[in-house]
């Protein structure tokens, strides 16, 4: 749906992933910067530990020197939400394998690891309810 005189459908209005948020006015100007092959994987890699674009970051640490305002840093949530994601993980590779035990329970074999598996899976669920709670607190 394009809106009357905006020139913009209503999906491209959308916050894309690994793109840095518009201002008010539009971009229209391009700055070249030619990188050795070292410094192109340094910058990479700093855009990536923020998981945005190479040019996102890059405008928004240029944008960051120039006026002299620090960067929005949200280092502490990332390092939770890394934390959750890894959590996540776990939590479903536990609950495969407790699927493949009871499986095996039902068919008859008795398998030791069922109790491990319900203890690992109720230790992670009890990390996420931590992970949780704290994210919550940090969150404005």
């Amino acid at each position: 749906m394009v809106e009357h005189g905006s020139g913009e459908s209503a999906s491209s209005t959308v916050k894309r992933r690994n793109r840095r948020t518009h201002s008010g006015s539009k971009r229209r100007r391009v700055l070249y910067v030619l990188l050795s092959d070292n410094e192109h994987a340094v910058v990479s890699r700093a855009a990536e530990r923020e998981s945005l674009a190479i040019a996102a970051w890059a405008a928004l640490t240029l944008l960051a020197a120039a006026t002299g305002k620090p960067r929005a840093q949200n280092n502490e949530l990332r390092e939770v939400l890394q934390a959750v994601m890894q959590v996540r993980g776990q939590a479903h590779r536990i609950g495969v394998n407790l699927n493949q035990a009871v499986a095996a329970l039902n068919s008859g074999e008795v398998s030791s690891t069922v109790q491990w598996y319900a203890r690992a899976a109720a230790q992670t669920i009890r990390k996420l309810d931590e992970l949780a709670d704290e994210l919550r607190r940090r969150l404005p």
